[in-house]
């Protein structure tokens, strides 16, 4: 996994806005992502186990450990992601599915309902682009998660991504978001 930032992105591959490097720091800063992410599942506290849709999974390392603990995870990130994330969800053994997230799409159908929904680190919503999403698009996306993809009992966890210039935060709970639209910051 650490040798994954020598891979070259090819001409179909994603590419951030930051540039061909912006995947491979998720390789040169292994152990921190690594740690990060064993925060994120120790924080669910999942007393069973469960059925787990991790969106946006980038480098698969959630969805490894979730998986790595007993539960059953199924992924989804975007087609073309670049070939460091596609490779390292190889090696992760992440069952991964590629499907964009758009406003007022249904997201894929799979063929179970999960316990949670994880989404870390969200992209999809349009933050660092004039399409950021509203309230309207966030309420569609919310809806589908609950009436398609959540079990009765289910429960999402978001977390947006506050790595962007340009972006004024917001404070939901005392922490900042990046967020971008005051209606959002009601919303949420």
């Amino acid at each position: 996994l650490r040798n994954l930032h020598n891979i070259k992105t090819s001409k179909d591959s994603h590419i951030h806005q930051e540039g061909d490097n912006f995947y491979a720091k998720y390789a040169r800063d292994l152990d921190s992502n690594f740690v990060r992410n064993v925060e994120r599942f120790n924080e669910l506290k999942l007393k069973k186990k469960s059925r787990i849709l991790d969106i946006g999974c980038g480098f698969g390392l959630f969805s490894h450990i979730a998986t790595y603990n007993g539960h059953k995870v199924d992924s989804i990130d975007m087609p073309n992601a670049s070939p460091i994330l596609k490779e390292a969800a190889k090696l992760l053994k992440v069952k991964k599915y590629e499907f964009t997230v758009k406003k007022n799409t249904p997201l894929l159908k799979l063929s179970n309902k999960y316990d949670v929904v994880t989404a870390y680190q969200i992209f999809f919503n349009g933050h660092t682009t004039t399409e950021l999403w509203d309230v309207g698009e966030w309420k569609y996306f919310l809806m589908d998660l609950h009436d398609n993809v959540l079990n009765d009992n289910g429960y999402v966890i978001l977390v947006f991504n506050a790595e962007h210039k340009n972006l004024k935060p917001i404070k939901i709970n005392g922490e900042i978001s990046f967020l971008g639209k005051k209606s959002l910051e009601e919303f949420f």
